[in-house]
């Protein structure tokens, strides 16, 4: 039997949080994997021996993947996507690109704030604010609907 690394011990222990027995067995069936061809007794056991089979499959990251999603959509937050910045700066000619003198420029005034230029950094951390409280404001609505708190 072979030991488990730091990542498969990682995965191990975010199953067993976030999924009870019934969790698993579908956890499984979404993997295909047959749930009671894994060794072992309890959801413990079962949920080690998912992640050593994925683990010598070359599987793990399609498991990390699923689980992800599957916090994603508890959260509510399924769908929607995370901007995640270049990891190359832009090229002239396309927003954020360096102007005349090295110098971030956008048009003065396209982001708001009164004529000031803002680096793509401010644009992104705007445009977080905005979802974050769009996702709060959507949550609200439905646990308390449209016209506020049930009378």
């Amino acid at each position: 039997m072979s030991t488990m690394d730091d990542r498969q011990i990682e995965t191990h222990r975010i199953i067993l949080q976030r999924y009870d027995l019934e969790e698993l067995r579908t956890l499984c069936f979404d993997l295909g994997v047959n749930y009671y061809d894994l060794p072992g007794e309890g959801r413990r056991a079962k949920a080690r021996e998912l992640v050593a089979l994925l683990g010598r499959q070359g599987r793990l990251d399609g498991l990390q993947r699923h689980l992800e999603r599957d916090r994603l959509r508890a959260e509510g937050l399924a769908g929607i996507e995370i901007y995640t910045p270049p990891a190359y700066p832009p090229r002239r000619g396309q927003p954020g690109a360096p102007g005349p003198g090295g110098v971030n420029r956008f048009p003065v005034g396209a982001m708001g704030g009164g004529g000031r230029n803002y680096g793509p950094t401010c644009v992104f951390l705007r445009t977080a604010r905005v979802l974050l409280l769009t996702i709060a404001s959507r949550k609200l609505d439905t646990e308390m609907g449209p016209k506020g708190p049930p009378s």
